[in-house]
């Protein structure tokens, strides 16, 4: 959400994108979100399921979130685009 852009978040972002995902197979001890989460928090879901990710080519990632309790169904995506690499700027 660096890139000053709500439309298109994920377009040569100005800061590193951080990808947390998880769906462990036990169901006990199940921890929630918080209600409302900061505004850079892009998706949560508490459903079983994995994770795909794409290397299109050099500039773009294709990622997925698959839900398990929804037989398949891809319940969120996007794609990661960075034109150009090197550091961030301060």
């Amino acid at each position: 959400v660096r890139n000053g852009s709500s439309e298109n978040p994920y377009k040569n972002p100005g800061a590193v994108t951080h990808i947390v995902t998880g769906s462990a197979g036990c169901i006990e001890r199940h921890e929630y979100f918080t209600k409302n989460p900061p505004p850079w928090s892009a998706f949560h879901s508490s459903e079983y399921g994995y994770t795909r990710m794409k290397f299109a080519n050099k500039t773009h990632l294709y990622v997925e979130q698959v839900s398990d309790d929804r037989e398949g169904l891809v319940i969120d995506r996007f794609t990661l685009i960075k034109d150009h690499h090197g550091p961030y700027k301060n």
